[in-house]
């Protein structure tokens, strides 16, 4: 008999699912309902995959606005895996300086089947939704007038990977797929990003994508050059909110070089050598604006 390939196997791909709270239903962004390692054994041709079903006829408005790093057909076998996710099925233990994750059961895999094996599980993992708003260092160094307009928002999710987050574990570097109920309970796709291998206590960012209904401008109002390497430019932001929820924007601004904020409408916080943050709360169908002059010196 024909001897069958051999089977490739790949660590490392997370995907989560978002649940609403206790409140009759009705959907939270603060939690992550389930995190799923799925191990990906692949010997089948993806066109043989189903196509995923859309309970109602339901569909995501905005969705070219999502952070994609994969093909569609993934994606539909993440949400095979998040319909029924069995108990822990690797074990971890430190290697070296690296992780090792051990499957505690035998497993089948028919000729040209593909199966998805579970790395590790958690509910009720907090998390912190982030809507940023970036600058870039080259704005300060000449004279621009309207540099962005209608420019959509960043959205990010932050977590902390901590046993007081009902985490706690080694998450190996791979793809992070995001879910979320709607109000029927079908599962809506919502973003994914890759992340680095993370140690447990660490931080995790995931970009989401960016914001349907919350935008901003960038205007430069004003440049002065002082001297062959120092200026000074003044800068209008507006940020706008579309929704019927109040929202609250960073905007971050790196500015490279020496820098001296001259005049500010709201109070800046510096994150580091090169970079300062305003946090500004934008009403429902509202709109916000930052002005400050700022003094860059980088020669």
């Amino acid at each position: 008999a024909a001897r069958s390939p051999p089977l490739k196997r790949r660590l490392g791909d997370l995907s989560v699912n978002r649940r609403g709270g206790g409140d009759g239903g009705r959907l939270s962004d603060s939690q992550f309902g389930r995190a799923a390692g799925l191990p990906v054994v692949r010997r089948r041709d993806p066109a043989e995959l189903p196509p995923l079903p859309s309970p109602r006829g339901r569909g995501v408005c905005g969705v070219d606005h999502v952070q994609r790093v994969t093909p569609q057909v993934r994606r539909r076998m993440e949400m095979d895996a998040l319909r029924a996710v069995p108990e822990q099925q690797f074990q971890e233990e430190s290697f070296f300086e690296y992780h090792l994750y051990t499957l505690q059961r035998a497993t089948t895999l028919r000729q040209n089947e593909q199966k998805q094996v579970t790395l590790l599980e958690g509910s009720d993992i907090g998390v912190d939704k982030r809507l940023i708003f970036y600058g870039a260092a080259q704005y300060y160094r000449g004279s621009y007038g309207q540099v962005v307009s209608n420019q959509k928002v960043g959205v990010y999710l932050d977590f902390q990977n901590s046993a007081a987050n009902n985490l706690g574990v080694p998450l190996p570097q791979g793809i992070v797929r995001v879910y979320k109920a709607d109000p029927s309970g079908a599962q809506q796709f919502i973003g994914e990003d890759r992340i680095d291998h993370t140690p447990r206590g660490e931080r995790v960012r995931i970009k989401m994508g960016e914001a349907f209904d919350v935008v901003g401008d960038r205007r430069q109002m004003d440049y002065d050059i002082i001297s062959g390497c120092v200026s000074e430019s003044a800068w209008e932001i507006t940020l706008r909110n579309h929704k019927d929820e109040a929202v609250e924007v960073e905007v971050v601004e790196p500015v490279g070089g020496d820098w001296d904020i001259i005049s500010s409408s709201h109070r800046a916080e510096k994150l580091d050598a090169h970079t300062f943050r305003y946090i500004v709360t934008v009403g429902a169908r509202d709109e916000a604006k930052i002005e400050y002059r700022v003094r860059v010196r980088w020669c």
